[in-house]
C-alpha cells in the first residue's frame, strides 16, 4: 500500500485477518462437499503424455489406498 507522497508503507497481516479474509470468501474447491469439483471435471481430465498419465495413476492409487486406510 502507498502512502500519499508514494511511498510504500509495510503493513503487517495477523492471523485475525486472515481468519476474518476466510469468512468473507467462499473457497471454490475444498470445502464444498457437494460434488462441486465433480461437476467442474465433467468431461473428465484429458492425459497429455506419458508424465502426466503416471502422475495421475500415483495420485489415484494414493488416494484410494487413503480412502480405504481410512475406513478402518
Amino acid at each position: 500500500m502507498k502512502n500519499k507522497k508514494g511511498d510504500f508503507v509495510e503493513h503487517k497481516v495477523h492471523m485475525h485477518d486472515f481468519l476474518t479474509a476466510l469468512d468473507e470468501i467462499n473457497p471454490l474447491f475444498g470445502l464444498d462437499s457437494s460434488g462441486m469439483l465433480e461437476n467442474k471435471v465433467k468431461g473428465g481430465i484429458y492425459e497429455y503424455g506419458p508424465n502426466h498419465t503416471y502422475l495421475m495413476k500415483s495420485i489415484t492409487d494414493m488416494m484410494n489406498e487413503f480412502r480405504s486406510s481410512s475406513e478402518m
